[in-house]
């Protein structure tokens, strides 16, 4: 378990512009900024199930979208594959990106209960971008089958 103090925000806020110092005085008077107790799991075949599902469902809805276009068939899978892929690797950290001068990555994490005080993780992060290809395909090949 990970304990998350009331103060963790301020570590993480630019304190140095008085917009910031602002917003930090707030959250500090806000009675809804109280300590949290989060319960992170580590299961990879768990969040390897969960990461196919929530590529693919990024892909059926990139391909439903593009289905209204004018776009060939053959053009919306591969526009649907290009598309996908630079989502998950921006999600899965792949993509080299910066905020403020300093590395922005990503860590992806599923919910085991609705007040996201229990999360799912795997060592490394996410790696969805891995299986954009295969399940652009599936997809696809779905609406031919008989």
């Amino acid at each position: 378990m990970v304990q998350i103090p009331v103060g963790c925000f301020e570590q993480v806020i630019n304190k140095r512009s008085p917009q910031n110092k602002c917003l930090v005085r707030n959250l500090r008077r806000s009675p809804e900024i109280r300590p949290i107790t989060m319960e992170i799991t580590k299961n990879k075949p768990e969040f390897d199930k969960r990461q196919i599902k929530l590529i693919r469902e990024i892909i059926v809805a990139v391909k439903n979208t593009l289905a209204e276009s004018s776009v060939s068939l053959d053009e919306q899978a591969d526009l649907t594959g290009d598309i996908a892929f630079s989502i998950a690797s921006i999600i899965d950290g792949s993509r080299v990106m910066q905020a403020d001068g300093r590395p922005l990555v990503p860590v992806l994490a599923f919910a085991e209960n609705a007040q996201r005080t229990k999360l799912l993780v795997t060592e490394g992060g996410s790696f969805m971008h891995e299986y954009v290809f295969s399940t652009v395909d599936d997809v696809y090949d779905a609406d031919f089958a008989c």
